[in-house]
């Protein structure tokens, strides 16, 4: 272990780099919306996957993925964690950095959380080994320099029976209003050593000092819960969605479920079943965002296609007015046909968000792209 911490941290980036951009708006027409781009006809890539992204308390947006040397299915392999930079909102990215290297071990689903009072940024990530082992590194500088990773050792002994699990792509959050505020909360798949699946949500209470699991969420029987989504509806009010990877028509429904305390537990601590929008089986992300009313936003590949349910295109954001339980038709994001898997949602402004998702011409493996959308497109 102490070997790899060593590797993880010659893999860290830690050099402060000057704004090359303005923060304004730059025209349409001179953006670049790309921060990653993967060499399709090379035999090792890099192969870029699994957006995620967050906005720093100074403005700029920091974008992460997975830096993959093969394209392959097994979704294993030479895994490094990558970050962009963008200072005017998305129209231009700096050049990858690699953030963590674990030699030849795979690091993957880095998840970000701002903490909008100390503007401290987390990243939580999965280094696999034997088993995947959660690690946390911090910036103070808004996604430019980052410390060394840490083994989140304290909330794996918590869990009985844990033998390991992935922090889910996407994002953490900070509760905003309610008992828990200045919480910050994330989950993770995670399987015991039964082979059972459930959903942990971990939260710190301290700014980041310390973490511990408050909730373990259990899916029905039968089903591989993973890849959860978590999202403040207000107050101390949580929201929960995943999916379920074992199935044979990837067209099953998706799971949710709420928590009024900030967290701690999720009512009984099952999931239900969301009776809409039928879709492929896929992660999906969640935002709140403010300045829209009480709607929950929800991204990812919107095609259903029942004699080829594995085909990933047409991403589109869906809106509920209820807490999740009935969802709008989607509203795509790129015109019918788009290449389109893993999505990422931040929101810009009071009226606008950004998208960060993955797409290309022949395959959605090519490139992983930002669009910006104002809301008033998708609440009217």
């Amino acid at each position: 272990m102490r070997r790899l911490l060593a590797i993880l941290a010659i893999g860290l980036t830690a050099l402060l780099e000057p704004a090359a951009v303005g923060t304004g708006a730059a025209r349409a027409g001179s953006c670049s919306w790309t921060p990653f781009t993967s060499r399709i006809n090379s035999v090792r890539g890099p192969y870029y996957r699994v957006p995620s992204v967050v906005r720093a308390r100074n403005g700029w947006l920091v974008a992460f993925a997975e830096r993959r040397d093969n394209n392959g299915t097994r979704d294993d392999g030479n895994f490094d964690i990558v970050r962009s930079i963008s200072t005017n909102n998305g129209c231009s990215w700096k050049a990858p950095k690699v953030l963590q290297d674990a030699g030849t071990h795979r690091v993957s689903n880095p998840l970000p959380i701002l903490d909008a009072i100390t503007g401290r940024i987390y990243l939580m990530t999965s280094v696999r080994t034997d088993k995947n082992y959660l690690y946390v590194s911090r910036s103070d500088t808004n996604g430019s320099t980052w410390t060394k990773p840490r083994r989140l050792v304290k909330p794996a002994d918590g869990i009985t029976g844990w033998r390991g699990g992935l922090t889910a792509p996407g994002n953490g959050i900070q509760l905003s209003s309610g008992p828990h505020k200045g919480r910050l909360l994330f989950s993770i798949g995670a399987v015991d050593h039964q082979g059972r699946y459930r959903v942990d949500v971990v939260a710190s209470d301290d700014h980041g000092r310390s973490w511990k699991v408050t909730a373990s969420v259990r899916p029905p029987r039968n089903t591989h819960i993973i890849e959860p989504s978590i999202v403040q509806l207000g107050g101390d009010t949580v929201f929960l969605t995943a999916h379920d990877q074992l199935t044979r028509d990837r067209l099953r429904p998706r799971y949710r479920a709420i928590s009024t305390n900030g967290g701690t537990g999720f009512g009984t601590n099952r999931f239900v079943t969301m009776k809409t929008p039928t879709m492929v089986s896929v992660y999906v992300n969640t935002l709140v965002p403010t300045g829209a009313g009480s709607v929950l936003l929800m991204s990812g590949p919107s095609l259903v296609k029942r004699s080829d349910p594995t085909l990933r295109k047409d991403p589109a954001i869906w809106i509920s007015k209820d807490k999740g339980r009935t969802w709008s038709k989607p509203h795509r994001i790129a015109a019918a046909g788009t290449q389109g898997s893993y999505t990422n949602m931040v929101q810009l402004s009071r009226t606008t968000i950004g998208v960060l998702y993955e797409t290309g011409k022949r395959s959605w493996k090519e490139r992983i792209s930002f669009k910006r959308i104002k809301l008033s497109t998708l609440t009217r």
